[in-house]
């Protein structure tokens, strides 16, 4: 993978409470900015070039939710409603409209259990279940994540959980740096 331009401009990335429409522990800004770190690993060893946009997607993926329930059509929910505010600030990084429309996508079909060619899906999907020890601790089950090496990096995902728990005003930066020192993936 490319060097990616979105990891020299992190400070661009920040966002607030505001930028959800629930805002919240589960699924608001630190599992945000966590889930954009691990699309940059996920993308990273599996040598795919889509990890900037699964960062993009990443970064609006929950943002449309209305609750912390169930919900599978949260997903068309944040492409619906916060997708279209990020789309010039995505064109700003690069992306085309093959990537935008790739990763509205992505967006849509992350809550859903239907699955498609769509790589930066595929990256979404799984940077997002890394996130679940969260929710739930225990490992997640395999037939749920799309890269066979992902299942290794759950324990990483603990650490960087408890990281940002412990600490307050985190940046995307800090979080991304601390999932690539953990993982001893090089992002940077």
């Amino acid at each position: 993978m490319k060097k990616n331009d979105c990891l020299y401009r992190l400070n661009e990335f920040v966002l607030h409470d505001s930028d959800f429409t629930h805002p919240s522990y589960l699924h608001g800004l630190m599992h945000t900015y966590r889930v954009m770190a691990w699309t940059q690993v996920v993308a990273k060893l599996a040598g795919s070039e889509k990890g900037r946009n699964a960062f993009f997607a990443a970064m609006v993926h929950d943002m449309g939710r209305v609750n912390d329930k169930v919900d599978p059509s949260h997903g068309e929910k944040s492409a619906k409603n916060k997708f279209p505010i990020y789309r010039e600030f995505f064109k700003s990084f690069g992306a085309s409209e093959i990537d935008l429309c790739e990763i509205e996508e992505a967006i849509i079909l992350h809550s859903l259990y239907e699955e498609n060619d769509n790589e930066t899906l595929k990256i979404l999907k799984d940077a997002d279940a890394l996130d679940r020890v969260r929710l739930h601790p225990a490992m997640p089950d395999s037939k749920f994540l799309r890269f066979p090496f992902t299942l290794n990096l759950v324990p990483k995902a603990a650490e960087l959980l408890i990281f940002t728990e412990e600490k307050s005003n985190l940046s995307p930066e800090d979080i991304i740096r601390k999932a690539a020192d953990l993982t001893g993936v090089d992002l940077f």
